[in-house]
């Protein structure tokens, strides 16, 4: 499996006060159809993981922060620009579309692309609620990528 997106984002704390914001850094990994995080790239076993397809909105407050609605959670995180946030977001929806059965389209805005891609799952679910996945699930490790075969010079 590929990693489509990786690197650092702050994410809110689940718990945190209106008035206290904290904000912790964690490794987040876009690879397949999952969205992980982790404290550090090195850690073995991700704190938490999410399916794409149980991804239910994306919303953008401001130009580095970011809100993923799942059936069990909202992650709200900050990348450290605007670049970087922009990079996400584009990676998440083309990742959502794809799982949705619909070709990305590099010449749509990401906005129109988050509609047809809303538009397609209004279409298949119709008013009832999408299927819920229970929560984050830890996912196994794949471990290292196979050894490459040596090439003849």
């Amino acid at each position: 499996m590929s990693v489509a997106i990786d690197g650092y984002l702050k994410k809110k704390a689940k718990n945190a006060m209106v008035l206290k914001k904290t904000w912790n850094k964690r490794w987040f990994a876009l690879a397949g159809e999952t969205l992980s995080y982790s404290n550090t790239p090195r850690c073995k076993v991700p704190s938490a993981a999410y399916k794409i397809s149980d991804l239910i909105k994306i919303t953008k407050p401001s130009d580095t922060t970011f809100e993923l609605e799942f059936p069990s959670r909202v992650l709200d995180l900050k990348a450290t620009d605007a670049v970087e946030a922009r990079r996400w977001l584009e990676a998440l929806e083309a990742a959502r579309q794809y799982l949705a059965g619909l070709p990305t389209d590099p010449r749509m805005s990401l906005r129109d692309q988050q509609a047809r891609a809303d538009n397609h799952l209004t279409q298949s679910y119709g008013n009832h609620k999408k299927p819920s996945w229970k929560g984050a699930q830890q996912v196994d490790d794949p471990g290292p990528p196979p050894p490459r075969p040596r090439q003849m010079q």
